[in-house]
């Protein structure tokens, strides 16, 4: 039997307009499982309760087999990289290459070394705010730095927003190398 990186069990989330769930999952760990729905249709949400940053208001979710009542623990948050729709304003102000040695603080597994190499291959530039890149470059650097913290579980909300189509294609090929468990090559 395969290790479970997510279980939700009757997961469900009133939200103004509509309940998400309940929802039952399991997701084996080195899988890789789309969510698709419509605009509006809770995806992010659901991303968004996998890393506690919203709750849900009934259900169970264990992550690698561990429920936890409270806070993820930090040695947990430090296990999932995460690549949001809308990147966190928090960092804007500062470079890609600040931004990379501030992550790496907080994420043990981190690998500098992966994290240069995925920047100089996509081309993103380091010593530009975030703040001042193209969407795609801002998606790029946020898809490096996920690798590039090296986690167990990897969340995606819209990885390909602002991406051009040969970015795509380009961060698709990626994705297949890091599930392979492989040192990812643009």
């Amino acid at each position: 039997m395969e290790p479970i990186a997510i279980q939700l069990n009757g997961v469900s989330k009133m939200r103004k307009r509509r309940v998400i769930g309940p929802i039952d999952l399991t997701i084996p760990e080195g899988y890789i499982v789309a969510i698709l729905g419509h605009n509006g249709s809770g995806k992010s949400t659901l991303l968004n309760m996998l890393q506690q940053v919203v709750l849900p208001d009934a259900g169970q979710i264990i992550w690698f087999g561990q429920e936890h009542d409270g806070p993820l623990p930090i040695e947990l948050r430090q296990q999932i990289g995460f690549v949001a729709d809308n990147a966190g304003s928090e960092e804007n102000r500062i470079t890609a290459q600040e931004a990379a040695h501030f992550r790496a603080y907080w994420y043990p597994r981190w690998d500098m070394k992966l994290f240069d190499q995925l920047i100089h291959d996509m081309e993103v530039p380091v010593d530009v705010k975030l703040n001042k890149m193209s969407k795609g470059e801002r998606r790029k650097f946020e898809i490096a730095a996920a690798i590039a913290a090296r986690p167990r579980l990897l969340l995606l909300d819209e990885p390909s927003s602002g991406l051009d189509p040969f970015a795509w294609k380009v961060m698709v090929e990626q994705f297949r190398t890091f599930m392979a468990g492989e040192t990812p090559r643009f």
